[in-house]
């Protein structure tokens, strides 16, 4: 955060700078990005398409002398293979070739001339040397800077003979640091409020501000979660859902508490493997578990754990190291000193997790995960204001209405003058299932469906229609204490609601996914009726498959309950012969046991919405009713009038938010599993082919970790956060640089190697760099 800081208290805009005339030529400046574009590929790092056994990424070969000639001969062009090849007129001999599409502009060849006439001074590449702190330049207006990146960008100015953009005005200041630090423009008043702040230091002052506030930790987590490809879904053709805010909580979390960089980075590439690892520890892991995941039929699951591995690859070196390692998966890097070896030597540091190639089917995540509650309703007083806020509706609900009087009235004219007007036929039910190993199903003879002791938690049920007309399902339950204890009901210390929730229909009996017709479409949500519902989970809550909450009738009953589902329009046996349903059932008292029915009818079952026991009061004259009888009827109409819809809705939303902040819920991580792979070099990157094994390491051209540290994710960890580490803290200073004005000091944020971007302001960013490791990280 105060590296950060130091860009938003320094000058309010920056001028753009314009590339002054060097009197002298700098290799890895002026030289390197000539032979790394025109020449690497076919003389640079990669084996593979070498020609003439010539490299000229490494000085050795190119500036050693040959049998009777130079390829580069210091302070002689002239007699330098290299200039003759780039300028020789026969095409067959020039350089590059012409089938090659590339040439050296006649600038180009007179910087390489001098280059080589000065002595053809050799240097490593800039990203690869240990950043330095230099000392502050000069500048032409010593009151000009504020601090000490003015004086960097001064210097700069001066080379170009520009002078400093003036300061903003106050209401440019205001809404760029709003829309820096929060990412939201200020409203009027505190647009206003800085407006009037005649303090000295009140720019400096609402800088602090802004990063003290929680916003702040939401800005700088929606940039992360970018590098991190975090998504909410799986991304193949089969996107199922899947649920990683967990993790996206805890880097909001770590922001907002200002948590160092090193460890920022530690706790997510090995937090698992910290001694005595927390849960939030494990929680972090979860940046390498957002890549893409599928479950599909006929994919090949070891070459799903390859691509899983390389993803993990790619974005630790790019993100951390911004070097595009991905590029040595098939054969070394073309462009920069990453052998084919070097990349699955790093890879190996991924793939030894107890991951598995085909999993998190039907949306749900895949192993290896855990659950978590989350850290930030742990960290804040939301979950109490939400109770207060629940609190506050539930009495709305307790509270008589004045339309109740009314609405009985027409309740019992609607009995007097209903009928039954239905047709119900039975539909048999020809398999059954209930993934509980405590439960168990059984169809009966006359088909229906037993569930014993529980039952299971997801029993689905597949049943053969038989009415020619169909104008709707109803499910009958007969709760049977001889199989379970209790009937339906809601809530249990498990958190369980003990209700059923409807979610999905198929066209066959053997239909596959790509088969199954969405019968949803054929349902009117609000003409679902029951028997009998609590007063917060009507029978139109079976029907929203985006909340598990479902259909509860509530209570203590032992007598039969059913739900009816109507039709949009008529189904029959001769165009959908079977449906296909799964129950979800809440544990311990909800449902528990007994018998199922299921029917089809045709006609209307306009009256069934109104349970018995709500028949029997309704007959009774108000003064006689016993106080039980008064709130039951006056729960039952809180759960149907019309002008507490809003309310219902909101209970339901609170009930969630706070399941949500205070529940287990379920989040991907890292492990190591107990025997892990075994990682191979593979030929052309083809998960079938492979080759050498290798053990875990970074590559040969960058500094090696201790001999003290773990050959694992944390070794590699620890590494990144060496404080000599020539990329991590480039790479980190860069990407806030790029955050806050649009464009790195490095353009190519991604890729430090030969092909990126130099830096515009070098002796900046590593001032910067420095400053982040000096500060602790900070």
């Amino acid at each position: 955060m105060q590296t950060l800081k130091l860009l938003f208290v320094a000058v309010a805009a920056l001028a753009t700078s314009v590339a002054a005339a060097e009197e002298s030529v700098d290799f890895d400046r002026d030289i390197r990005p000539i032979l790394s574009e025109n020449c690497f590929h076919c003389h640079g790092p990669d084996g593979n398409t070498r020609e003439a056994d010539l490299r000229l990424d490494e000085q050795d070969s190119a500036l050693a002398e040959r049998d009777d000639y130079w390829i580069v001969k210091p302070g002689s062009p002239d007699e330098s293979e290299l200039i003759r090849r780039l300028t020789v007129s026969d095409p067959d001999e020039r350089m590059p070739p012409v089938e090659s599409g590339k040439r050296l502009s006649d600038e180009e060849i007179v910087l390489l001339r001098r280059w080589v006439s000065a002595g053809a001074a050799w240097d490593t590449h800039w990203a690869f040397k240990p950043p330095s702190k230099s000392e502050l330049p000069k500048v032409p207006h010593p009151q000009w800077p504020i601090n000490a990146i003015d004086h960097f960008v001064g210097a700069k100015l001066k080379d170009t003979q520009l002078k400093p953009a003036p300061e903003a005005d106050p209401r440019t200041l205001v809404r760029r640091l709003y829309l820096d630090l929060t990412g939201l423009p200020p409203t009027i008043a505190e647009v206003q409020a800085f407006l009037d702040d005649d303090h000295d230091d009140a720019y400096q002052r609402l800088v602090d501000r802004l990063l003290a506030s929680p916003q702040y930790g939401e800005r700088m987590t929606v940039e992360w979660l970018d590098q991190a490809r975090y998504a909410d879904t799986n991304g193949f053709s089969i996107d199922g859902g899947r649920h990683m805010w967990l993790w996206r909580d805890w880097v909001i979390h770590a922001y907002n508490q200002n948590m160092p960089f090193d460890q920022f980075i530690v706790e997510q590439l090995a937090g698992d493997l910290l001694p005595n690892a927390t849960i939030d520890q494990q929680v972090a892991t979860g940046f390498n578990r957002n890549h893409m995941i599928t479950h599909e039929g006929g994919t090949i699951p070891e070459e799903n754990l390859v691509n899983y591995a390389a993803d993990r690859v790619r974005t630790t070196a790019e993100v951390f190291l911004g070097l595009t390692m991905g590029c040595a998966q098939c054969h070394d890097h073309k462009y920069d000193p990453i052998s084919q070896r070097d990349y699955y030597r790093f890879f190996a540091y991924f793939n030894s997790l107890d991951d598995r190639g085909l999993d998190g089917n039907a949306g749900i995540n895949s192993s290896p995960k855990t659950k978590a509650t989350s850290i930030l309703g742990r960290h804040s007083d939301e979950a109490e204001q939400i109770r207060r806020e629940l609190a506050a509706l539930e009495e709305q609900l307790r509270t008589p209405l004045d339309s109740q009087p009314q609405w009985e009235d027409e309740l019992r004219r609607e009995l007097a003058t209903l009928g039954e007007g239905l047709t119900l036929v039975p539909a048999k039910v020809l398999k059954a299932s209930a993934p509980n190993r405590s439960g168990g199903t059984e169809i009966l003879d006359d088909g229906k469906l037993l569930l014993r002791n529980g039952g299971g938690r997801s029993p689905s049920i597949v049943a053969q229609i038989s009415q020619e007309r169909a104008d709707g399902l109803r499910l009958v339950f007969h709760p049977d204490p001889q199989f379970a204890e209790g009937g339906i009901g809601y809530g249990n210390k498990e958190g369980f609601k003990g209700s059923l929730l409807l979610t999905s229909f198929s066209a066959s009996a053997t239909a596959t996914p790509s088969e199954q017709v969405d019968l949803y479409k054929l349902l009117k949500i609000e003409n679902a009726t029951a028997s009998a519902a609590h007063p917060n989970h009507p029978p139109s809550d079976s029907l929203d498959p985006r909340d598990a909450t479902g259909w509860s009738p509530g209570g203590e009953i032992d007598s039969p309950q059913h739900i009816t589902f109507h039709f949009d329009k008529p189904i029959s046996a001769s165009d959908t012969p079977y449906v296909t349903l799964l129950l979800v059932w809440g544990g311990g008292r909800g449902l528990s046991g007994g018998k199922c029915e299921l029917f089809t009818f045709s006609g209307n079952d306009d009256h069934t919405n109104i349970p018995t026991d709500i028949q029997k009061i309704l007959t009774i004259a108000s003064e006689q009713r016993t106080t039980e009888q008064r709130e039951r009827l006056r729960n039952y109409h809180a759960g149907q009038a019309k002008e507490l819809a809003n309310v219902r809705h909101q209970i339901r939303n609170l009930r969630s938010r706070l399941d949500h902040i205070g529940g287990n819920h379920e989040v991907m991580v890292m492990n190591t599993a107990k025997e892990p792979r075994k990682t191979h070099m593979l030929n052309r990157g083809q998960y079938d082919q492979p080759g050498e094994e290798v053990t875990a390491g970074v590559p040969a051209s960058l500094p090696q970790p201790p001999a003290d540290l773990p050959q694992n994710r944390l070794g590699l960890a620890k590494w990144l956060v060496q404080q000599d580490h020539p990329l991590t803290s480039r790479v980190a200073v860069n990407r806030m640089w790029q955050m806050v004005f649009g464009r790195g000091i490095v353009a190519s944020s991604a890729d430090f190697g030969s092909q990126g971007q130099r830096p515009t302001h070098p002796e900046l960013l590593d001032w910067l760099a420095c400053e982040l490791v000096d500060s602790g990280w900070d």
